[in-house]
């Protein structure tokens, strides 16, 4: 008879094991796979009737004291691994999220083009370089052909075109030049003399 109860108390403890042991490893898998928290319920119904049935009345209390034992550990092991799925599942979540930013383009309605020129020129004199509105394309050097259509205008792209070639102008000229903004109703040219 106690060769029965140690070989019962011996498959309820291996049994346990095993359902601990597989609960462990769905839990870990469930954790890369899912983004959602996993619950998981261990059923030990049959192991106490199987247990039940060979064992005697006086040892039956001992048999369930050692069930419940391992039926609480199990179900410890399965709250916690749940618990750690959610954790896992909560990084993972988190890792994934990404902050998108957008740089807005800022367009302003019909900017002329002598808008445009004008804070050219303005940016010419504050690099200290003299404004000379008689330059233009046929009578001076010059860098550009910048796109001075509406649309371009509007969307800032003439302006910033053109306070970059100014930079590297007097890059290469330094200040002892004179420069002018000029446009011929097409384009505009960043003149220099």
């Amino acid at each position: 008879m106690k060769k029965k109860l140690f070989a019962v108390i011996g498959i309820i403890a291996i049994t346990a094991a095993v359902l601990a042991g597989c609960s462990s490893k769905d839990v870990e898998a469930d954790a890369e796979a899912s983004t959602e928290p996993v619950s998981q319920t261990v059923s030990v119904s049959d192991t106490t009737k199987a247990y039940e049935s060979t064992t005697a009345a006086e040892s039956t209390s001992k048999a369930d004291e050692s069930t419940t034992a391992t039926t609480k550990k199990a179900v410890q092991t399965t709250a916690k691994a749940a618990v750690q799925t959610t954790k896992v599942t909560t990084q993972a979540t988190t890792k994934t999220t990404t902050k998108s930013t957008t740089k807005a383009t800022t367009t302003v309605k019909n900017v002329s083009a002598k808008d445009v020129q004008a804070q050219v020129n303005a940016y010419i004199r504050s690099k200290g370089i003299t404004v000379d509105s008689s330059l233009n394309s046929s009578n001076s050097g010059w860098s550009g052909a910048i796109a001075g259509e509406q649309v371009d205008r509007n969307n800032g792209y003439s302006l910033r075109t053109c306070k970059s070639y100014v930079d590297s102008e007097v890059a290469e000229l330094g200040t002892n030049v004179s420069m002018n903004c000029y446009f011929d109703g097409t384009f505009f040219y960043i003149c220099y003399m």
